[in-house]
C-alpha cells in the first residue's frame, strides 16, 4: 500500500505547487459543473472551503512534517503568532483540534446549565452542548433577546452560519450580566466586512472589556485547512481548555 501511494505521488514531483493547485481547481470546477443539482459558487454552510488549499500553506505543512512529524508538537510558536496577530498576551491563547473541539471544551464549563444559543446558527451547536451536559435554548439572534435570556452562558456565531448575519458582539457583551459566559464562534470572521473582524473593535478590546468571554476561530473555512484540524480560542481564562482540547 505504501509503495502504491509513493508511486502515485511521484507523478507530482516535477510539478510546481502552483501547477498542482491549478490542476486540482480545474478538476473541482469540472465536478461542480457536472453536478445534478445547482451548487452555489461559495457555500459557507459546507464544512470546509470548496477549493484546494493555498500552495504556500501546503509547502509550509510539508516542511514542518519533514522536520518534526516524529515529535510531539510544541504550540509555543503558534501561540505567539496568534497572540501577535490579535494583540493579546500568549496566555490568552489556546490552540486545539479545530473550532468544534474547542467549543466542546468550552461547553463543559457550563454543564448542567441552560445555554442561550443564537438560532439559527451552526448546526452542531445544540448537539455539542447536549453532549457536554448543558441544555441548549434557542433564542433569536438579536442583542436584546440574547441579553434578556435567563441563561448561564450565551453562544453566538458571528458572522452567522449559515445566514451570514452579523451580531453586534460588543453591544451584547456590554449588556450581559458579568457572570454570564459569552462564547463567540467566529469561524467565518474572514468573510465579515472589513470593519467587522472577529468582533467590532477586535478581540483584544472585547477581552479587555469583559472577563468571561471566549472567541473561537478556525483555519478550516477561509484557509482551506480542514484536514489539519486546526483552530484556536482567545479568552481571559483559556487555560482550562488546554487539557481538554489537547493543546
Amino acid at each position: 500500500m505504501i509503495r502504491k501511494l509513493r508511486d502515485y505521488y511521484r507523478q507530482f514531483e516535477e510539478l510546481s505547487p502552483e501547477e498542482i493547485s491549478r490542476e486540482l481547481v480545474e478538476r473541482r470546477h469540472a465536478e461542480r459543473a457536472q453536478a445534478l443539482t445547482e451548487v452555489p459558487p461559495l457555500d459557507l454552510a459546507t464544512p470546509a472551503w470548496h477549493e484546494p488549499p493555498d500552495a504556500e500553506a501546503v509547502n509550509a505543512a510539508t516542511y514542518a512534517l519533514r522536520r518534526a512529524i516524529n515529535a510531539y508538537p510544541d504550540p509555543a510558536a503558534l501561540h505567539e503568532a496568534i497572540a501577535a496577530r490579535h494583540g493579546v498576551a500568549t496566555d490568552r491563547v489556546v490552540a486545539g483540534h479545530g473550532a468544534g473541539d474547542l467549543l466542546r471544551s468550552a461547553f463543559l464549563a457550563v454543564r448542567g446549565a441552560e445555554v442561550a444559543v443564537a438560532w439559527p446558527g451552526w448546526g452542531y451547536l445544540p448537539r455539542l452542548l447536549t453532549e457536554a451536559g448543558a441544555t441548549p435554548v434557542a433564542v433569536d439572534p438579536d442583542v436584546d433577546a440574547l441579553a434578556a435570556a435567563p441563561a448561564q452562558a450565551v453562544v453566538v456565531c458571528s458572522p452567522n452560519d449559515p445566514t451570514g448575519e452579523l451580531i453586534d458582539v460588543r453591544a451584547l457583551a456590554d449588556r450581559l450580566d458579568p457572570a454570564v459566559l459569552l462564547i463567540v464562534d467566529a469561524a467565518l470572521a474572514e468573510f465579515a466586512p472589513p470593519a467587522g473582524g472577529d468582533v467590532p473593535g477586535g478581540a483584544a478590546e472585547l477581552l479587555g472589556a469583559r472577563e468571561r468571554v471566549i472567541v473561537v476561530r478556525s483555519f478550516s473555512k477561509a484557509h482551506a485547512m480542514a484536514g489539519l484540524r486546526g483552530g484556536y480560542a482567545l479568552g481571559n481564562d483559556v487555560a482550562a481548555l488546554a487539557p481538554i482540547a489537547g493543546a
